[in-house]
């Protein structure tokens, strides 16, 4: 890592940090909470065996630090053996990494994966399109008082293109406050979220070999913002404050553990499809 990478971050945890430590005492355990976040695409080859033997980042000058975190992983993933006309192959996939950075105990910065997505969108004809995207209202107390956030919901499609179920996986915060508050803000955008999510239309995959599957699971992020936010640029840090994850019931243990916000704000993430991590995000 290149010495003006981890000067950026810690300037940005530095600032974070600095403001956190001027709250309240109900306030202060917030700072262990803090993290600086940015997301990366790119692919990566995985062999018969289920090994990495390699990877590529999008624009990598922008996003230099990744290479030391992509090197450490790819030693570490193990992924199901991907089967092409019924034969382990090797593959080159898309995928999408959320990496955080906190303030470690020794002064420095620490940073590890959280979130990680594999695989590209599959074909219109072959999966579920969103056909209505509704997005969500802004609840009124938490626009008043400039509240910004993200909700992670992960939903079940009929086979009628109908949302027959939607569970709130994770609120994430770009705002601090008391904890009381903050656990408020979050029901308040998830509530918000989980109601937009129930009245998003589907089409229905005709061709493949889900086709003929009961129903489908998509993942989607509602970004809660005013208007004149911009969207983060790619390879920019974004501080936030990370909400619980919560698994539903009925979505698999292995769709769970890559992590529900390795999806960019507004975007739709298919779940059940592409290769399989069966090793932890940070290694075994």
């Amino acid at each position: 890592m290149k010495r003006t990478d981890i000067a950026v971050m810690a300037l940005a945890l530095c600032a974070v940090f600095g403001t956190a430590s001027a709250a309240t005492p109900k306030q202060t355990p917030l700072v262990d909470q803090v993290e600086t976040s940015v997301m990366f695409t790119g692919t990566i080859d995985i062999e018969p065996d289920g090994s990495v033997s390699g990877y590529a980042i999008d624009e990598p000058e922008k996003v230099p630090f990744a290479l030391r975190v992509m090197d450490r992983a790819r030693g570490a993933w193990k992924f199901e053996p991907v089967l092409v006309d019924g034969k382990a192959a090797k593959v080159r996939t898309p995928m999408r990494v959320r990496l955080s950075a906190r303030q470690a105990a020794d002064g420095g910065v620490a940073v590890r994966i959280v979130g990680a997505g594999f695989g590209g969108s599959p074909n219109d004809e072959e999966w579920v399109v969103a056909k209505e995207r509704i997005r969500p209202k802004y609840p009124k107390d938490a626009y008043f008082y400039g509240v910004r956030g993200a909700a992670y919901v992960v939903m079940r499609v009929g086979r009628s293109g109908d949302v027959e179920d939607a569970f709130v996986e994770q609120v994430n915060l770009r705002v601090v406050d008391s904890l009381k508050d903050m656990a408020n803000w979050r029901r308040l955008l998830g509530e918000s979220a989980l109601a937009t999510a129930r009245r998003w239309k589907f089409v229905t995959p005709t061709h493949g070999e889900d086709a003929d599957d009961p129903a489908w699971l998509v993942r989607v992020a509602f970004d809660f913002a005013s208007p004149e936010e911009k969207h983060t640029e790619y390879g920019r840090w974004e501080t936030y404050i990370p909400g619980p994850r919560a698994k539903a019931p009925w979505l698999a243990e292995a769709d769970a553990s890559v992590g529900a916000d390795a999806l960019a704000a507004g975007g739709i993430q298919p779940i059940g499809k592409g290769p399989r991590l069966l090793t932890p995000l940070e290694g075994s």
